[in-house]
C-alpha cells in the first residue's frame, strides 16, 4: 500500500513539473516571439551597435535582478498585511536585517536562493497562522509587474536597451511568478509550502516554529537554549512532510549547539538513514554535520568518502562561506589531512565572514566547534 502510494505521488510530481515547464514554454514562447518581431523595429540607442546591445546585455541583467527585489517585496507587503512582522529582506548576498529592534546590513548566502524575505510570525490562534498570502504574495508581485512591463510595452515607444528591460521583466517576472506558485517539490518553493503547510495543523504549527527559530536565532539566542516544543524530533510519518522536517534540523542543531558529538552523530545518522521529505539543502547541511561528529569522535572515518561525492564537493562550494561549512573544513584539515596551513586558511575566512554574519548566536557556536575541533587534533598530536 504506501509503495503504491508513493509511486502514485511520484507520478502527481512529475506530471506537475512537466506541466509547469509546457505552460511557461508556451507563454515564454508566444511573448518572445512577440518581443522580438518588435524589436526588430527598435532603434540601437548609443554611439554604436555595440553600445546599444551592450546596454541591452545589462538591461537584461538589471530587469531579472529587479525581478528577485520584486519577488521578496510581495513576500514582506503581504507578510505585513496578514499580521507578520519584518526580520530580514536579502537580495543576493546582502541582507538588511533587524537584531534586538535595529536595522543592519549584512552578507548572508544561501544556495539555490537569488534572494529571501524572512518575517517573524504572528501569535497562533487556535493552533494557526495565516500562510496563503504570505508564501504567495512573491508570485502575485511578479504577474503584477509582468503586466505592468507588457502595457508599457505597448503603450511606449522606447529604445531598444529600454525595451529589452521591459521585455526581461515580462518574461522573467512570469518566470518567477509560475516557478514559485507551482508546487515543486524539488524546488521546496513557495506552492510547495503552501501545499504542505495545508496539510495539517502540524505543519502549520512546525511553519510557525521556523519563524520563530529565526526570530530568536536573529536576536542572539542559540538554538540549545530556546523552548524545547520548538526543539522535538518529529514522528517518521510527520518527516514526510518537508515543513514538519525541518523541526528535525532544529531538534539535532541544538544537540550539535550543546557540543554533544557522540549524540548529535546517532541522531544525524538515524535521520538520514531513514525515507524523509527534507530540504535538498537541510539534507546537505546535516551531512556536513556529520562529517564534523566523524572527524572529533573518530568514529567511522572511513565513511567520510562515501558522503562526499560530485554532488557534495558542489555543494560545498557554493556554500564555502557558510560558517558550518567552513567548521568542518576546519575540522577535516587539522584532523583529517593534518594540514595546519590549509586549517589556517579556514580560520582566517571563518574570521572574515564572522564580521558580517547575520546571526551572532551561530557565529558564537560555531567557533566553539572550531575549538573542540582544534583540542582534538592537539591530543591527537601529543598522543
Amino acid at each position: 500500500m504506501k509503495s503504491n502510494q508513493k509511486n502514485k505521488t511520484n507520478i502527481k510530481e512529475v506530471f506537475t513539473s512537466i506541466l509547469s515547464i509546457i505552460a511557461f514554454g508556451g507563454i515564454g514562447a508566444v511573448i518572445g516571439f512577440t518581443l522580438s518581431k518588435n524589436a526588430m523595429s527598435c532603434p540601437l540607442k548609443g554611439s554604436s551597435p555595440i553600445d546599444g546591445l551592450l546596454g541591452g546585455i545589462i538591461a537584461l541583467y538589471l530587469a531579472f535582478y529587479i525581478q528577485v527585489i520584486i519577488h521578496e517585496l510581495g513576500h514582506m507587503v503581504f507578510g505585513l498585511l496578514t499580521g507578520y512582522r519584518f526580520a530580514s529582506f536579502r537580495v543576493g548576498n546582502l541582507m538588511l536585517v533587524k537584531i534586538n529592534g535595529k536595522l543592519k546590513f549584512k552578507k548572508y548566502s544561501l544556495a539555490g536562493t537569488g534572494g529571501q524575505c524572512i518575517m517573524s510570525p504572528p501569535d497562533q490562534v487556535d493552533g494557526k497562522i495565516p500562510y496563503v498570502l504570505y508564501n504567495l504574495g512573491g508570485a502575485i508581485f511578479n504577474f503584477i509587474s509582468s503586466l505592468i512591463a507588457f502595457l508599457l510595452i505597448k503603450k511606449l515607444n522606447t529604445g531598444f536597451s529600454l525595451y529589452v528591460f521591459l521585455g526581461t521583466t515580462l518574461v522573467s517576472g512570469l518566470y518567477l511568478g509560475v516557478v514559485n506558485a507551482i508546487p515543486i517539490k524539488k524546488l521546496g518553493n513557495d506552492g510547495y509550502n503552501i501545499k504542505q503547510i495545508s496539510q495539517s495543523q502540524k505543519a502549520n504549527q512546525a511553519f510557525w516554529g521556523q519563524l520563530k527559530v529565526n526570530e530568536l536565532q536573529t536576536n542572539g539566542i542559540r538554538i540549545k537554549d530556546m523552548p524545547e516544543e520548538l526543539l522535538q524530533m518529529p514522528t517518521d510519518e510527520d518527516l514526510e512532510n518537508m515543513i514538519i522536517a525541518t523541526m528535525a534540523v532544529f531538534h539535532t542543531d541544538s544537540i550539535m549547539d550543546r557540543n554533544d558529538f557522540v549524540e548529535a552523530e546517532k541522531e544525524i545518522s538515524s535521520l538520514l538513514e531513514k525515507e524523509t521529505n527534507l530540504h535538498p539543502l537541510n539534507r546537505s547541511l546535516l551531512k556536513v554535520d556529520l562529517i564534523y561528529t566523524y572527524l572529533v569522535n573518530r568514529t567511522n572515518l572511513d565513511k567520510i568518502t562515501d558522503i562526499i561525492d560530485k554532488e557534495f564537493e558542489n555543494f560545498l562550494k557554493l556554500m564555502k562561506k557558510y560558517p558550518s561549512v567552513i567548521r568542518t573544513e576546519y575540522a577535516y584539515a587539522t584532523l583529517r589531512d593534518k594540514d595546519e596551513k590549509k586549517a589556517d586558511k579556514y580560520l582566517k575566512e571563518f574570521d572574515k565572514v564572522s564580521k558580517n554574519f547575520p546571526y551572532a548566536s551561530v557565529i558564537e557556536s560555531e567557533r566553539e566547534k572550531i575549538e573542540y575541533a582544534k583540542k582534538v587534533y592537539e591530543k591527537t598530536v601529543t598522543n
